[in-house]
């Protein structure tokens, strides 16, 4: 839907950073056109899975959550620490799990 609506999210961002000249042309293409979304889905996922860019993007928040949760734990241990605490677990192992 990110792509349907030109957004430019973090997975593209990061098969973007990878791809060849003709690869990124073909993003900007379909960011910039909805009506190429359909014919160059199939083409965005696969360039996605070439580039590693899912793994590449949870790496990166995971590396986020890690430094948050270092952070968090610099706080004294209060019941609004904990609900953040669960918060950056659940949302990373929710997004992983998707």
């Amino acid at each position: 839907n990110d792509v349907l609506e030109g957004k430019m999210t973090l997975p593209l961002i990061m098969a973007y950073k990878k791809a060849t000249v003709s690869q990124q042309s073909l993003i900007e293409s379909t960011l910039l056109n909805p009506e190429k979304f359909e014919k160059n889905f199939s083409l965005i996922q696969e360039l996605l899975k070439e580039t590693q860019a899912i793994e590449s993007t949870l790496a990166f928040a995971k590396n986020i959550q890690e430094d948050a949760l270092k952070n968090l734990l610099k706080l004294e241990k209060t019941p609004e620490r904990d609900l953040l605490e669960s918060t950056l677990h659940f949302s990373l192992n929710r997004a992983i799990s998707s």
